[in-house]
């Protein structure tokens, strides 16, 4: 697992854009109570040199997970949690979230990780207006977006390997190393040999959070 070398607004025209967090209530609102440690929330990203800005240029969706207190409301709490979250929203699969922690082999150090970390955050989205790609917006707005979900150090960020060209990250089977590369400058990295589709990153490990 590597430190990235470059920070993500290395590019050109990067560190143009700001992002607004949104958290996405339940409907109705006793879903919430379900699944009291799963929340969603959307970032929309905004150019800051557009005045007025009154349209966001992409958005990201997320999924927080307050995983170090599952398990003192039972043993299998993520899982009951996730399989509750699911019906009630359609066209998320959190289950799939829970599956890969609990039943991939990771090396030592990544199990370490993921077994003290606090949070799990679950990037599902990333998603930019085609002529506002391939300058690192995208990188910098989830960079952006970790920070303002106060997410802790001991916090693990998750997501399948994707571009900013729309549906789902994990649409995409066979990221390929061009897509590994470009996440890789956040820190990302696959911690399983056997799916390395899934990408993640401690953020004990990196000085952009």
């Amino acid at each position: 697992m590597s430190t990235p070398t470059n920070h993500p607004m290395d590019g050109p025209n990067a560190a143009d854009i700001t992002t607004t967090l949104h958290h996405q209530p339940c409907s109705p609102p006793s879903c919430q109570l379900r699944h009291p440690n799963i929340k969603a929330y959307t970032a929309k990203i905004h150019l800051t040199n557009l005045n007025p800005n009154p349209h966001p240029i992409g958005h990201i969706d997320l999924y927080l997970f307050h995983k170090s207190k599952m398990p003192t409301l039972s043993p299998n709490r993520m899982w009951e949690e996730c399989h509750s979250f699911s019906p009630h929203h359609p066209g998320t699969k959190l289950d799939k979230i829970e599956n890969y922690l609990a039943n991939e082999s990771f090396s030592t150090e990544g199990h370490e990780k993921i077994e003290r970390a606090e949070v799990v955050l679950f990037i599902d989205q990333v998603w930019l207006e085609a002529r506002w790609r391939g300058k690192g917006r995208g990188l910098v707005a989830v960079s952006e977006a970790v920070k303002a979900l106060q997410v802790p150090r001991k916090g693990v960020v998750m997501l399948q390997a994707g571009d900013a060209g729309g549906g789902r990250i994990g649409d995409v089977q066979d990221a390929g190393e061009r897509l590994t590369r470009h996440w890789r400058r956040l820190g990302f990295e696959a911690w399983s040999e056997s799916d390395p589709s899934w990408l993640l990153v401690s953020l004990e490990d990196v000085y952009w959070a």
